[in-house]
């Protein structure tokens, strides 16, 4: 199968896993400026990068939320796409090459930091959409994960899966597949099919691997 062909059979894949939770439209309710603000997922619980990765999905009609928190490193990644703003502007702590985006602050366990790099790097996907210049620095910092950490430290939330496929149809990447297919899983594990907020992630990744075929 032909990279092209196999971007276009999982983007179709992913859009149909969401659908299970989303319906039809993918959850078109929750990005509307008035239903932004109150999403949460099935347990209530609410992420700081929730509103940022909504209002993504709902462009051009979705309004960008407020500023979010400069510490909150997803989330003005995420806002960064609504704003125009230059996305290296946030990286310049970033280690050396072959590293994570960011270094693991010691009073922040694995797990929450793991979601900080997927989730960032699921957004500077979409930046180097515009500066292809990070195209590079997604391929680096995504092998590092794949060689260093296991996607099972994260949160079950398949943040930047289309990354990992696509390294796997366009390059034959090692272990990138596995690394996807893993991260599919643990979003459905708990009930059978993606929570809400990992159902518009998946739907986001779709549309990039449509993009990227």
């Amino acid at each position: 199968m032909s990279a092209r062909n196999e971007l276009a059979a999982w983007s179709d894949r992913l859009r149909r896993v969401a659908q299970r939770t989303l319906g039809d439209d993918l959850g078109a309710r929750d990005w509307r400026p008035d239903t932004i603000a109150r999403f949460a997922d099935e347990l209530g619980h609410r992420r700081a990068v929730d509103p940022y990765l909504l209002a993504w999905r709902g462009r051009p009609d979705a309004q960008a939320p407020a500023p979010p928190p400069a510490d909150v490193s997803e989330a003005c990644l995420w806002s960064a796409l609504m704003t125009g703003e230059d996305p290296s502007a946030l990286l310049h702590d970033r280690p050396t090459r072959h590293a994570p985006l960011f270094a693991q602050p010691e009073d922040v366990v694995i797990e929450v930091w793991t979601e900080t790099e997927l989730a960032s790097l699921h957004a500077l996907w979409w930046h180097a959409k515009k500066d292809d210049g990070l195209s590079a620095l997604i391929a680096d910092v995504a092998s590092w994960h794949i060689e260093m950490l296991q996607p099972d430290n994260a949160t079950n939330h398949p943040w930047s899966i289309h990354v990992f496929l696509t390294m796997h149809a366009q390059h034959n990447t090692p272990g990138a597949e596995r690394y996807a297919q893993t991260l599919l899983h643990n979003c459905m594990v708990t009930m059978g099919r993606p929570d809400r907020f990992s159902a518009h992630i998946l739907a986001d990744a779709a549309d990039a691997l449509e993009q990227a075929g």
